[in-house]
């Protein structure tokens, strides 16, 4: 195993005024004394690792949302962002990942622009959601592109020297001109100082705006596994005319990589980071090599998957083969119908899951050869619900409603149900043991829900009606309610009582075993 398993992160604090270039403490390394810290990788007693967030655990079920794409490609203003983060809330999100482009707070050198940094973060205090940030910046699904990257380094060659490629230089509508930057140290200084400004900037925001740590993470880069295994290829990627090899390509990599979650981490502001790999089946040597670097806390995968069976054997690979780290899906379509299985699946194999994504922009429907394959929303363009969202929604809030008992459980406590096919049967009913409590759990509407037993209670959940029956002890009446500040909140009663109980509208509910 790594680092130490608790691994502490850091915290957020920040100044209202929009566009100002905060005071920064120069190159990072603040002492533990000095930062706050929101968000840390915790490994339980029972050998649960999870994401801690002001020291309560956190169920990590979300959904991205391309800023990036409507400010770049759409040319809109970040005001307008406001209804995805509204609608991210509404879905039941428990956190929302948003990318945010380097040359977007760097328009020119040392001069920094947080205007989009503010905003964000004030929506996110506005609907009550936590934010990821997606930092993109050197390197996207493996390339180097204008727009993530400002343009007094995209410019400046020999200060800034770039490998040869044969697309070098061209044009993408989706990014902007194409290229592929070493990692020099002219370049990771700068990406440091940026880095420092920026979560200054969060932490002072966040102390004069109710200390809300709205941002809870950074995601470094995307998808940077991309230029060894496929760009070197597809591009012929060379330097001083030779073609650079893989083992170098995976050299640059890994050191910008750790350059820059190094900084994230080293922030007064300091929160957990995480890289997210693609399409993996299992953990690789690659996998393992990232989440030993000193500046990333974990290592997620892409695995864009609709099949139950494939993404359960996916986390339960990484579960065995990196001890320690948060598993988590970092992307995976929201088009799927079965998503609320999917999120399930991964909820139970102890792993966070990120939908990919809220609604896909416009631009990408509509500048592709295939629509039908780049739009991944779980919404539509226009936000309004797919046939599945409502079972999504549904269980996206019951996971946020159970966080404890979610992330807490141990595994063989954690019973679900309808999710033995990838996709759920209409009629279905099923009885499943953890310990001496017996559920049977049964319904005739295609119903997908848990039932976890955690300290001396039982949670239950369907997205749908269903009837469930307990036996093995004696049984309480069923309340509704939730999670909120480690402490469980009733709302109201459920039916039944005895050991069987009726479960509808998508709400949470937990029976003492007396």
């Amino acid at each position: 195993m790594k680092k130490p398993i608790a691994l502490m992160l850091s915290a957020l604090v920040g100044i209202s005024c929009a566009a100002c270039t905060p005071e920064t403490g120069g190159d990072g390394g603040y002492t533990e004394e000095e930062k706050v810290i929101v968000s840390a990788i915790r490994t339980a007693e029972n050998g649960n690792t999870y994401l801690e967030v002001d020291g309560q655990p956190f169920a990590y079920y979300g959904v991205q949302s391309r800023l990036d794409a409507y400010m770049n490609c759409e040319k809109r203003p970040v005001e307008d962002y406001e209804q995805y983060v509204r609608a991210a809330a509404e879905l039941g999100a428990s956190v929302l990942t948003v990318p945010i482009d380097w040359n977007d707070l760097e328009p020119a050198q040392d001069d920094y622009d947080f205007r989009m940094v503010a905003a964000v973060l004030g929506y996110a205090n506005k609907y009550d959601i936590k934010v990821e940030f997606c930092w993109y910046s050197v390197n996207m699904c493996g390339d180097s592109n204008s727009y993530q990257v400002p343009a007094y380094i995209w410019e400046d060659e020999e200060t800034y020297p770039k490998y040869d490629s044969s697309n070098k230089n061209s044009f993408w509508g989706y990014y902007g001109y194409q290229g592929y930057l070493q990692p020099s140290q002219a370049l990771m200084e700068r990406e440091t100082k940026m880095i420092n400004a920026l979560m200054d900037y969060v932490y002072n925001y966040d102390q004069v705006n109710g200390q809300k740590h709205p941002l809870i993470g950074i995601q470094v880069y995307n998808e940077p596994d991309g230029f060894p295994r496929w760009r070197l290829s597809q591009y012929s990627v060379s330097l001083d005319g030779q073609r650079i090899t893989e083992e170098q390509a995976w050299d640059a990599v890994c050191t910008l990589l750790d350059n820059a979650g190094k900084a994230f981490k080293n922030s007064r502001y300091s929160v957990y980071t995480r890289v997210n790999l693609t399409t993996l089946t299992e953990v690789t040597e690659f996998a393992q090599r990232i989440y030993n670097l000193e500046g990333i806390d974990a290592v997620g995968n892409d695995p864009y998957v609709s099949s139950i069976g494939s993404l359960r054997s996916m986390l339960e690979n990484f579960n065995e083969n990196l001890p320690g780290n948060f598993t988590h899906i970092a992307e995976n379509k929201g088009i799927y119908s079965n998503t609320p299985g999917l999120i399930l699946t991964a909820a139970q194999c102890g792993a966070g899951y990120m939908i990919y994504d809220l609604c896909t922009p416009e631009y990408f429907i509509n500048n592709t050869n295939d629509p039908a394959n780049i739009d991944h929303g779980i919404l539509n363009a226009d936000l309004t619900d797919r046939e599945h969202t409502e079972a999504s929604r549904r269980m996206l809030n019951a996971l946020s409603a159970a966080s404890e008992a979610v992330v807490l459980a141990d595994r063989e406590n954690f019973m679900v149900f309808n999710t033995e096919s990838s996709y759920p049967e209409t009629a279905y009913e099923d009885t499943a043991q953890a310990g001496s409590v017996s559920v049977t759990f049964s319904t005739s509407v295609g119903a997908v829900g848990f039932a976890i037993v955690y300290e001396g209670y039982v949670y239950l959940f369907a997205t749908d009606a269903a009837d469930v029956t307990l036996s093995g002890g004696s049984f309480s009446a069923a309340e509704y309610g939730a999670f909120e500040g480690g402490e469980w909140v009733p709302a109201g009663t459920a039916g039944g009582e005895n050991g069987s109980y009726s479960l509808e509208n998508g709400i949470v509910c937990r029976v003492q075993l007396v």
